[in-house]
């Protein structure tokens, strides 16, 4: 499943992507962080330049939300589906290509999306 592009321009106006990623611990507890969501051929992809305790979350339960709403709130869209990981390859040569070297990027998570809630009031 792939978003559109309304989609994706409703996500990236928020702050140029600012989402909030929610994964779980291995014993089910959720945690949550703070990202910047980019996009590539419809698809999420996330730099992982300092995820710590999330990305040991996602290495062992890939299952992934991802929420982005509008700065007044009549609009949210919640994505969920699971996350793979990579420290090479198109995607992670991509987000280098596009992130801040000040910021050097460790990772990048692929997100192959299985369901998407666009909620408006």
């Amino acid at each position: 499943m792939k978003l559109t592009q309304n989609q994706i321009d409703f996500m990236l106006s928020n702050d140029n992507g600012i989402v909030v990623l929610a994964s779980a611990t291995p014993d089910g507890k959720p945690r949550t962080c703070i990202v910047r969501a980019r996009f590539l051929n419809g698809e999420i992809i996330i730099a992982d330049a300092q995820m710590g305790q999330t990305l040991n979350n996602i290495k062992s339960n890939s299952n992934i939300q991802i929420l982005s709403w509008a700065k007044d709130y009549s609009r949210w869209i919640k994505i969920s589906g699971e996350a793979e990981y990579s420290t090479s390859g198109k995607v992670f040569d991509h987000l280098v290509s596009v992130s801040d070297p000040a910021f050097p990027i460790k990772g990048a998570l692929a997100i192959s999306i299985e369901n998407i809630e666009d909620i408006a009031d």
